[in-house]
């Protein structure tokens, strides 16, 4: 079996991706599909190993499973400019209950107060996280960036089209916000300033551009 697992942060357009492939997006990270060994286990807090396990219950939802001649797993992940997918995280958890009954919300607030108030948000965990492994190796062998979603699902595509050919090269379904606007509009020092904190790996492994 040739195996694709896809490792798709919050707001990276990952059930977009996932539909795309009829499977489902619950944002499995790569330790979620490998056992933790022993050395990585003992220092596990109890809440990560409650999570993982968690998770390997329904790691097979977010596999892709293609009859072949050789065993092997694809690691397939998306990542999106942190600011655009913060404000992004934002504007979801703004107009979903089920998001605000855990983080510090109120209506009238800004992106600035929720940024603040809510760093430990896993809206605004790092995108590179979610590829590494029990041993911090970078285990992607494809990456879809947001702002290149067609061109890149072409090429990882294009790429294994002896086993995915059955499958369009252009997304079917775009889960877009029901409104637009300018991520910019929603960014100040403040929250620029913290956004370049938080999520500094993403920016200079991805190759973003920090704002200043």
């Amino acid at each position: 079996m040739r195996n694709y697992f896809f490792f798709c942060p919050y707001k990276t357009a990952g059930k977009s991706i996932c539909e795309h492939f009829n499977i489902s997006n619950i944002h499995t990270l790569v330790k979620d599909i490998y056992y933790p060994n022993l050395k990585n286990f003992i220092r596990l807090q109890a809440i990560d190993i409650t999570k993982y396990y968690y998770r390997i219950i329904f790691r097979k939802k977010t596999k892709l499973s293609i009859p072949a001649k050789k065993n092997r797993n694809i690691h397939v992940g998306t990542v999106r400019n942190p600011y655009a997918r913060s404000v992004s995280w934002f504007l979801d958890v703004k107009r979903n209950k089920f998001h605000q009954s855990y983080h510090n919300f109120h209506k009238d607030m800004k992106f600035k107060d929720f940024l603040l108030s809510n760093k430990n948000s896993t809206g605004f965990r790092t995108q590179k996280s979610y590829f590494m492994d029990w041993n911090n190796k970078y285990r992607l062998d494809y990456l879809i960036r947001y702002e290149k979603i067609n061109s890149d699902l072409k090429n990882f595509i294009g790429s294994e089209k002896i086993y995915l050919e059955k499958f369009d090269y252009e997304l079917n379904y775009k889960n877009k916000n029901p409104f637009k606007y300018n991520y910019k509009d929603y960014l100040c020092n403040i929250s620029i300033d913290t956004i370049n904190k938080l999520q500094n790996e993403d920016f200079s492994f991805f190759g973003y551009n920090k704002l200043t």
